[in-house]
């Protein structure tokens, strides 16, 4: 509810501060856009830009420009109002980072899964969780990774998403063609996922066709990427 609030607000001045800033120069608007752009193009070769890591560093040019963007509200209440706005939502917000925050386990996983993980084994990892296993993963050899569902959600409708059976399945068979001849007795089958309900789908389906399986779960933290289970 709050960043219902707060986030259409912040939007709305922070576009008003990138006028005003592009009519008294371009310093600003080149202090976040050229930071985050390499950040972006280097993240292409090395899987480096972790959205509240390295943003961080552009972060007082998005005050700044905010800053100049409350400042154009000419209306004294409304200027205010959005103010004590902004000052409520970041305590709240800090708050909940400070005393309530659980970091994520998504390098302990991925730790473990090199630990145990052979050469010959099939790896699926779920969209939600694929980036950050791949940035801890050291590993000498290249796992062949399988992600799940093929090409990420955006591209899948609702009813996919939300585990309907006819068009979970045809998710799950593609995924199968692919995977099913590549796992023998010499190998293993991994699922590194997301809880969401089409992958309780393939849970489910992989248990029917494999024999000893075992499913591995990790507390939950404040990533909402993060992995939850193996």
């Amino acid at each position: 509810l709050i960043l219902k609030i707060v986030a259409p607000l912040f939007v709305i001045i922070f576009l008003i501060g990138i006028f005003e800033s592009l009519k008294q120069g371009i310093f600003l608007l080149t202090y976040i856009i050229v930071p985050l752009g390499l950040a972006f193009i280097v993240s292409y070769k090395v899987p480096v830009y972790v959205p509240g890591r390295y943003d961080i560093m552009v972060f007082p040019a998005f005050c700044l420009i905010t800053a100049v963007g409350l400042k154009r509200i000419r209306i004294r209440f409304l200027q205010y109002f959005a103010l004590i706005i902004f000052i409520l939502s970041t305590l709240f917000f800090l708050y909940h980072y400070y005393f309530t925050y659980k970091k994520s386990n998504d390098k302990i996983v991925s730790e473990y899964v090199q630990e145990n993980m052979g050469k010959k084994d099939v790896l699926v990892v779920t969209e939600l969780s694929i980036t950050p296993f791949e940035y801890y993963w050291k590993k000498e050899f290249q796992p062949k990774i399988f992600q799940f569902p093929e090409g990420g959600r955006d591209f899948l409708n609702k009813e996919a998403l939300d585990g309907e059976e006819k068009y979970a399945d045809l998710e799950i068979k593609k995924l199968a063609l692919k995977i099913y001849p590549l796992v023998n007795k010499n190998n293993r089958l991994w699922l590194i996922y997301h809880p969401i309900v089409l992958v309780d789908r393939l849970i489910e389906r992989l248990k029917e066709d494999f024999d000893n399986s075992e499913v591995i779960k990790f507390s939950p933290g404040n990533n909402l990427n993060q992995i939850y289970g193996i």
